[in-house]
Parts: C-alpha cells; sequence; structure tokens
C-alpha cells in the first residue's frame, strides 16, 4: 500500500492492511526488505517498490477482499505448493516463523 504523506510506516502497514483485508493487526516485527523490480516489454526497468515485510497478528476482524482482488482466505504453510507464490514471498513466510513462534 502507499503511505501518506506525514504518516509513520508502521501506521500505514496497519491502515492498509485493514483497508485490503478488514482485519486489525499487531505487528511483531520486520522481517525483511525487499526491492520489488518489474521491467516492461523491453526489459526496460518500469517499477521499483520497496516491500517492508512485517510479521504480524490478526488480533479483529473477519478476512474479507478488498477492491482489487477476488479471494481471500487463510492457508496453511503446508499447502503454499498449491497456490503460485513468489519465491521472496515463501522466504519471508518461513522467515516470519521466528517472530511469530516467540
Amino acid at each position: 500500500g502507499k503511505v501518506e504523506w506525514g504518516e509513520p510506516v508502521q501506521d500505514a502497514i496497519r491502515r492498509e492492511v485493514e483497508e485490503e483485508t478488514g482485519l486489525k493487526i499487531d505487528l511483531m516485527g520486520l522481517i525483511d526488505i525487499v526491492d520489488s523490480l518489474i521491467a516492461d516489454e523491453s526489459g526496460t526497468l518500469a517499477y521499483h517498490h520497496v516491500l517492508l515485510d512485517y510479521a504480524a497478528r490478526a488480533v479483529s476482524g473477519t478476512l474479507r477482499t478488498g477492491d482489487d482482488v477476488r479471494d481471500a482466505k487463510w492457508v496453511a504453510r503446508e499447502c503454499l505448493d498449491d497456490y503460485p507464490v513468489w519465491d521472496e514471498t515463501r522466504r519471508i513466510i518461513d522467515a516470519s516463523k521466528t517472530l511469530l513462534c516467540a
């Protein structure tokens, strides 16, 4: 999501998660920062997104879809192979175990 002008990053994360999923969350800690570099058809860099990946726990709300997706569901780690998941996303999910299981 987009950080609003003057909005602290952690507040933006909480706001965006609630807007996009219906869930209020507690942030458990920063896992990693990932660069997402997206090229256009000619191979020229078109987008550079900086992703701040936090471990979080849902504390209230009901999981729902935002206006930019068709489906939202909880998926067990052992079922991730059933979905097309970016390698970096899988790495971050695996790394989150350290913060969430502490």
